[in-house]
């Protein structure tokens, strides 16, 4: 009897660590999607201006610096906001890592040329993310902030 039960901790062990690495990973893919869906809005509208801009609305050149602020401080509010009420613990840190390795694949290179700046993006991204997912990570459900109920 007491080598079933010894196994069948064994088994909720191995089952709870699945379940913690499935929700890292399934949130922070979610985060990361829902980044490029605002990079790629970010991107339409940058082209938009540009052809406005071409045909002759010379009010919109200031846009240009804007968006590229912009895209990095809002994707990385939508990977922060995701894997802040989402993941079960340490939500800010993998949102940081989740927008690190995202800023990657996000940087607007046609824009921001000057490594300086490539580096500021990376901030901006990371940065926002953390900020975002510690704002959100207080307002998850006490389960998933790891606590226990008071009786």
């Amino acid at each position: 009897m007491i080598e079933q039960q010894e196994s069948l901790d064994l088994l909720d062990r191995a089952t709870w660590r699945a379940w913690q690495v499935s929700n890292v990973l399934l949130w922070t893919l979610a985060g990361i999607a829902a980044a490029f869906a605002v990079h790629a809005a970010i991107a339409n509208i940058d082209t938009i201006i540009e052809q406005w801009i071409y045909n002759g609305y010379p009010s919109f050149n200031s846009a240009h610096p804007w968006l590229a602020v912009a895209d990095p401080i809002l994707a990385g509010a939508a990977i922060g906001m995701i894997l802040g009420r989402r993941v079960f613990r340490s939500a800010p840190a993998y949102a940081g890592m989740a927008a690190a390795i995202s800023s990657l694949f996000l940087n607007r290179f046609d824009v921001v040329r000057h490594p300086l700046g490539l580096v500021a993006t990376i901030v901006l991204y990371v940065g926002a993310a953390i900020f975002f997912a510690s704002r959100a990570e207080k307002h998850k459900p006490l389960a998933l902030r790891g606590g226990r109920a008071s009786q």
